[in-house]
């Protein structure tokens, strides 16, 4: 049985702690060999670095998990694949699609392993259902993206910021779904509403398209009561999918459809995929979802939501 993948993680926030690292511990293929964080207090018992060229240089890890906000990946992981080193890239992979680019081209170039992970195409409910669409044709969809912004990120001014994406920083996550299920959806028209101060949206109303069905979206930051994230899809044959992100469900013609898969979290099935990555040497980098995002910052009217940060 050959060594586990030395892997490090890169930004300690709460994404790492919470599904990065549990997953690692879980996966026989890896081993947590290093933290990198500019002032945290990293894990008991891995070395901890607070720089990602000090973990290069020390020659720490075979593998790393960007897990930093979205505008300082790029410049990490092209270190990183600099270095040697095979680059997971936590949602969205980079704050633009030329970084993107750069970074695929690059680790062609020195045959260095690049994943783009999205974690909500390895819910076990996603596969199920795109068989079912593939089956039955598209007739409509229906997106349901709704959260508390002060629950999810509290104090965190960088979501406000160009490169933060606002409201679609998780809303991401739908698109993601949408790539699994429809391929690569159209952004046609949409509205930004956008808090005094920020320059992201706190909520996004969207209407995209994928051959002659259409997708209707709402993305909302400003809901305090229940999280919800739903996508609801309405096929030729006269089915009736609801998809539950939020309690894991598949719902079909109102019946919860029974979902198996042979890994647990979404976590464990991209460290899974990882693993058979880095056996084989290739690199997964999928950009429509970031294609999207980027799309509708185009096309999007605008205004300024009565909604306050503060």
């Amino acid at each position: 049985m050959s060594d586990p993948v030395r892997i490090g993680i890169i930004g300690h926030g709460k994404i790492a702690r919470d599904a990065h690292i549990p997953a690692i511990r879980g996966a026989a293929d890896f081993a947590l060999s290093a933290i990198c964080d500019r002032s945290g207090p990293g894990e008991p018992d891995v070395p901890l670095f607070r720089t990602p060229a000090a973990m290069f240089a020390a020659g720490a890890v075979d593998a790393v998990a960007i897990c930093t906000p979205a505008p300082p990946r790029y410049a990490i992981a092209r270190d990183a694949i600099a270095a040697g080193v095979a680059v997971l890239l936590e949602k969205p992979p980079c704050a633009t699609l030329g970084e993107v680019e750069q970074l695929v081209a690059l680790a062609q170039e020195r045959s260095v392993p690049l994943f783009a992970a999205w974690h909500t195409q390895y819910h076990p409910v996603i596969d199920a259902a795109a068989a079912l669409v593939r089956r039955e044709g598209l007739a409509h969809v229906e997106v349901r993206w709704e959260e508390d912004v002060r629950k999810w990120h509290p104090g965190q001014d960088w979501i406000w910021r160009a490169g933060g994406f606002g409201v679609l920083d998780p809303g991401i996550n739908a698109f993601a779904v949408l790539t699994k299920l429809l391929g690569a959806p159209i952004v046609e028209s949409g509205r930004f509403e956008i808090p005094a101060g920020a320059e992201t949206p706190v909520k996004a109303v969207l209407h995209l398209s994928a051959g002659d069905a259409g997708i209707d979206a709402v993305f909302d930051w400003t809901v305090t009561e229940q999280d919800r994230w739903t996508i609801a899809v309405d096929t030729l044959a006269g089915s009736a999918l609801l998809l539950d992100l939020g309690d894991g469900s598949l719902r079909i013609d109102g019946e919860r459809a029974p979902v198996t898969a042979d890994y647990g979290t979404e976590y464990d099935g991209i460290y899974r995929h990882f693993s058979t990555l880095l056996r084989e040497g290739r690199s997964s980098v999928e950009i429509t979802p970031l294609r999207m995002v980027a799309d509708a910052m185009l096309v999007v009217e605008r205004s300024t939501s009565l909604w306050t940060i503060a």
